[in-house]
């Protein structure tokens, strides 16, 4: 195998983004040698092809333990048993060693947490399922090694961090917040009597990365190219939108920030890693879909944030109109780039994306209606020195409560708005991702929030399988109830390339309080996904749609419309597969 020219790299473009013209002939040198000593296959070897199969699980890697067994174990047998027929990839969240904010505070990016297990048990679920590691490199914890040598004055670790200057904090005035924490915090390096204060966006145990030091650049390469290794076929670049920072400006989205993203990707490339980067920035929908870039350049994937949202304001108003408003201008921009489709996470909601899309007292009675369903709403800090809201801190299931009904455990109408929305979420074009919480049914963990006193701890319960096991032997559980019905949802899902991700999409015309998706194979299979949003029975003239006679067979209920209307009861679904 012949080694990468320079030539043939063709690095120099990016790279003048983002550093001085002195530096970049040796940087580049050095990341061409990077390649060549990791490069397995042939240049741009293809990326593993996404169908209506592609289905991504998000988990922790101990979200289920077992007495005497390394939860990364305990996860494979989970998965194995009940999830395998469902799902072909997962996410594993953070399973390196970590300090705090739940593994998002990494002491050591290379290692796994020898709490979960090791990089055997990694590479044994990588032999089932496509697996996308957590690129956590906007920051490292305070207690890493790479910010403890940088405090013990280790020359190799000069400026890998950043030190802000009393007479310039005046200068950090604009930027943007995802915290109410400050800004930078201080820290006293070895033999040095004056404290330092170094930038930390997330936390005082999230210390930034300085990637205007090119030697901070090469660590983090030589990360991704270990990760993909060591079997990630995703990475997802966890707060990528805050990598790049700069005095006096926002230090968010900055134009080096995608032109690092732009870097990695081509790295990998020429590295002949098939690896599919993920960015999950959790801002505003324009800024969210920058970073697809030319769609051939970016990111693979892009986290659909304004969804979530979008769907709370549609099932708590009954108006789905901002819904199919902005559904129907959803696009990419190359057939290879695909939203990354979610409705819960290990995080919140990020109420932010909605900004722009539905009124600012919309946005409001949202938050009251998740306060009073027992979630919480967590703030940020604006360049004015005002707060807003940021994010929804609930359990998905939960958030689908009815304040005005009293439900301790789970309700009928309950459960049909949790599948509603994600139904929508499967039909929309793109790959799902499916939080492990969602799959299970599980609900809010108070005891959580009261233990480590964060309200993002609400949806990070760990289970014990063996109960989970027992629960889900129980066909009358709330957790077998909807993993029985979200097993359905999926099984049918997978069957139908028009569910593919990159099938063609439109947005409907429908009633109001109605959304309706029509998807489109290559092959011409076609399929009309309507959900009703409201809690009244939805009355559907189907002629609108029809051709030539062709008739209609909903696939949840394998039932057919009874003439040229479909009847659709409160906050139910039907995927209709056209037929002649």
């Amino acid at each position: 195998m012949k080694n990468i020219t320079k030539d043939q790299a063709n690095l120099i473009p990016l790279l003048s983004q983002i550093y001085p013209s002195g530096i970049i002939p040796i940087l580049e040198q050095e990341i061409v040698e990077r390649i060549n000593r990791t490069r397995r296959g042939n240049v741009g070897q293809r990326l593993d092809s996404l169908s209506s199969r592609s289905v991504m699980l998000i988990t922790y890697a101990d979200t289920f333990t077992r007495i005497g067994q390394a939860p990364l174990q305990t996860l494979k047998q989970v998965v194995d048993q009940y999830l395998k027929q469902f799902i072909d990839s997962i996410h594993i969240l953070p399973f390196y060693p970590w300090s705090s904010d739940d593994g998002f505070a990494v002491t050591d990016l290379l290692t796994v947490n020898s709490e979960v297990g090791d990089w055997t048990d990694i590479e044994d679920l990588g032999q089932g399922y496509q697996l996308m590691f957590d690129g956590v490199i906007n920051h490292l914890s305070a207690e890493s090694t790479w910010f403890k040598s940088f405090l013990a004055g280790n020359a190799d670790f000069d400026n890998y961090f950043i030190a802000v200057e009393r007479k310039d904090l005046e200068l950090l005035s604009k930027v943007v917040r995802p915290r109410t924490l400050p800004l930078v915090h201080p820290f006293h390096k070895e033999k040095e009597e004056a404290e330092m204060l170094i930038w930390t966006t997330f936390s005082e145990d999230q210390v930034d990365l300085n990637y205007g030091n090119s030697e901070v650049l090469l660590s983090i390469l030589d990360v991704l190219l270990e990760y993909a290794n060591k079997g990630a076929k995703y990475i997802r670049l966890d707060a990528i939108a805050y990598l790049w920072k700069a005095l006096d400006s926002t230090s968010i989205h900055l134009p080096q920030t995608h032109a690092l993203i732009q870097l990695m990707r081509r790295v990998l490339h020429l590295a002949g890693k098939p690896v599919r980067l993920v960015t999950e920035t959790n801002v505003p929908h324009a800024d969210n879909i920058s970073y697809f870039g030319d769609g051939n350049n970016e990111a693979h994937l892009v986290y659909n944030f304004a969804l979530p949202p979008l769907l709370l304001h549609s099932l708590y108003s009954g108006d789905t109109t901002a819904l199919n408003k902005w559904a129907s201008k959803l696009k990419t921009p190359h057939p290879d780039a695909h939203f990354f489709n979610f409705t819960a996470s290990h995080d919140g909601i990020g109420i932010t994306p909605l900004s722009g899309l539905v009124p600012e007292a919309d946005i409001e009675a949202i938050c009251q209606r998740i306060k009073t369903l027992g979630g919480f709403v967590s703030m940020k800090s604006l360049p004015n020195g005002s707060e807003m809201p940021y994010e929804l801190n609930i359990n998905w299931l939960d958030a689908m409560g009815n304040p005005d009904e009293p439900e301790p455990n789970y309700t009928f109408e309950q459960i049909a708005r949790f599948l509603l929305t994600q139904g929508v979420m499967l039909s929309l074009k793109g790959l799902p991702g499916i939080y492990v919480h969602s799959l299970f049914g599980s609900q809010g963990w108070i005891n959580g929030v009261q233990e480590t006193g964060s309200s993002r701890s609400i949806n990070r319960e760990k289970l014990d399988a063996d109960i989970i096991d027992t629960e889900l032997k129980d066909p009358n559980s709330r957790r077998s109830i909807i993993f029985s019905r979200y097993g359905t949802l999926l099984k049918v899902r997978a069957r139908e390339s028009a569910f593919d991700p990159g099938a063609e999409q439109r947005i409907l015309k429908s009633p109001a309080g109605s959304f309706t998706i029509e998807r489109k194979s290559v092959e011409g299979n076609r399929l009309i996904c309507i959900f009703n949003f409201r809690p009244t029975t939805l009355h559907q003239d189907l002629s609108q749609w029809s051709k030539n006679n062709v008739g209609y067979k909903d696939l949840l209920s394998e039932r057919e419309p009874n003439g040229d209307m479909l009847h659709l009861e409160p906050y139910s679904m039907a995927w209709l597969k056209a037929s002649m």
